[in-house]
């Protein structure tokens, strides 16, 4: 009886998505840019041509002007643009330096034309970004990336979005508090594709900014096209090759001879002595087919080595080495289809010291065995996309994507890795192996198909999501007999954990949206969304 339900709840949903001649664009990876054109009189002038071109855009962008004289140029990589307006009984004008922020919709207000009187030079106007977007009622904030690489930061584009003012880094290692939610509130999305690690709800991708094109805080207000976040949906885009070929290259190195204070945590019985970090990396992006094929290529690799003085041990090696890859092509297949595929990753290989089993550690250290581990980290999270416009008003937008992360945690040596670790909390010491091993991947695999059309003064969009998550532990358990606290001379207790076996579910969503240009500076948006949990 359920299979029939949901059957007939499927059937449901395709039968409402299929009554929208539908004009699909995609808000997570892009923007717009809207208008209206007029003469010196104040009418409205039709039938006006707008050519869009930019470096960050697969060719040229091409709108008409309707009756009312009105415009809106959907599918917009972030970036500058130029725009040329022409008609027939007017004189051409440009339009330079053109910002389109993600998610956003850059309103240049009335656009005044003059009359072919007499043969006159092109207009040529810098166009300015207003203080105050009239036409969006999203709380939050938007970085481009000649921005964000001359700020102070970190080299993750989680450091970056502490450097806006919703947000804060936070003192619990749950990455970013934004709005005064927990980090584990946020949503995180590069190109459109959902990368929130489902076992902790944090960013599953370490990305350099150096891959990022553009970064949106998206707090509150937004549309009901994006949920499953009560703090703020971080969305990231990665560069576009384009016509002419470009290779950039960074390298960043620090020590500890660079710090103004010398590095020291007591609590965890360690001294850090000296340490060097190298962070190297290239990219490169231009042509395949001019005009109709692009790509994209990145590579970031860090060496992150301590030498850090344990207790009673002398010194001992933390090393981290760290490789991060993003990949990006975009194809013009047929006339009015797009299709783009993007991947970013990153591997990890840590050797840890100075630290204990779930990150505990005490003051004395009576074996260095119990304070070695070997982490490895790894992460892959592809997406492939269709955007077909198949007539002035009606698009058509699909994503198909898949993320997986693997986890791996255990003692450094074979004493580490095979007896248990004991906390006397009657001496405050620590003695035995590392005493646990933890080994467990996650998987996100997703698909959205929307569809939108701007019909007078609307622009309705629908469209639905099905995720599937899984959690599945290979292998977590505490060393024989387990993890041991003594409490008193003759009193111990001991813990065991062993856990085994998977968690899966569905995620279905649907929505439905209406952006209303009731006036040519106010917008007002209505939407439904239902999600299952």
């Amino acid at each position: 009886m359920e299979t029939i339900v949901t059957k007939k709840l499927i059937l449901s949903i395709l039968s409402i998505l299929m009554m929208f001649q539908i004009n699909i664009y995609s808000q997570t990876t892009t923007g717009s840019i809207k208008g209206k054109v007029q003469d010196e009189t104040g009418n409205p002038v039709t039938d006006a041509e707008l050519t869009i071109k930019g470096y960050a855009l697969l060719g040229t962008a091409v709108a008409v002007t309707d009756k009312n004289g009105s415009f809106e140029i959907f599918d917009l990589p972030p970036g500058e643009y130029k725009m040329v307006i022409r008609h027939l009984t007017y004189n051409t004008t440009n339009y330079e330096q053109v910002k389109v922020l993600l998610g956003k919709s850059t309103y240049l207000g009335e656009i005044t034309l003059n009359k072919k009187n007499i043969e006159l030079e092109e207009a040529v106007i810098v166009w300015e970004k207003p203080v105050i977007d009239m036409t969006s009622t999203t709380i939050g904030s938007n970085l481009e990336s000649k921005v964000f690489e001359t700020l102070p930061s970190g080299r993750d584009y989680m450091s970056v979005i502490a450097l806006m003012p919703q947000a804060n880094n936070s003192p619990y290692g749950d990455q970013v508090n934004i709005a005064g939610a927990s980090g584990s509130d946020n949503a995180y999305y590069i190109d459109g594709m959902n990368i929130t690690n489902p076992y902790d709800a944090a960013s599953g991708a370490y990305l350099p900014f150096n891959f990022v094109e553009g970064i949106e805080i998206k707090q509150s207000g937004y549309e009901a096209e994006f949920g499953n976040a009560l703090g703020g949906i971080i969305n990231v885009v990665t560069p576009s090759g384009g016509n002419k070929f470009k290779i950039d290259a960074f390298s960043f190195y620090t020590n500890d001879m660079l710090k103004w204070e010398k590095e020291t945590d007591l609590s965890l019985a360690q001294d850090i002595k000296s340490y060097n970090k190298y962070d190297i990396g290239v990219s490169l992006g231009g042509p395949i087919v001019k005009d109709k094929f692009w790509y994209f290529l990145a590579y970031n690799t860090i060496f992150d080595n301590k030498d850090i003085d344990i207790q009673g041990f002398g010194i001992n090696k933390d090393s981290k080495l760290i490789h991060a890859f993003a990949t990006k092509l975009d194809w013009i297949a047929l006339k009015n289809t797009r299709f783009n595929f993007s991947v970013v990753g990153n591997l990890s290989r840590h050797k840890e010291a100075g630290i204990g089993p779930w990150g505990m550690t005490l003051s004395n250290i009576e074996s260095i065995d119990a304070v070695l581990a070997q982490k490895n980290d790894e992460s892959i999270n592809m997406v492939l996309g269709i955007k077909k416009r198949t007539s002035k008003d009606f698009f058509l937008s699909a994503k198909l994507y898949y993320s997986y992360w693997g986890n791996k945690l255990s003692g450094q040596t074979d004493i580490g890795r095979t007896e248990p670790v004991l906390y006397d909390w009657v001496n405050n010491s620590m003695l035995g192996g590392y005493g646990m091993i933890d080994n467990y991947k996650n998987e996100r695999k997703g698909i959205k198909i929307s569809v939108a059309r701007n019909w007078n003064k609307h622009n309705v969009k629908s469209g639905i999501e099905i995720e599937l998550l899984s959690w599945d532990i290979i292998e977590t358990v505490l060393t024989e007999p387990g993890q041991i606290d003594k409490y008193a001379e003759n009193y111990f207790q001991v813990m065991t954990y062993a856990p085994e076996g998977s968690v899966k579910k569905t995620l279905p969503t649907f929505y439905i949206q209406d952006r209303w240009n009731l006036l040519e500076k106010l917008a007002i948006n209505l939407g439904l969304r239902w999600d299952v949990q």
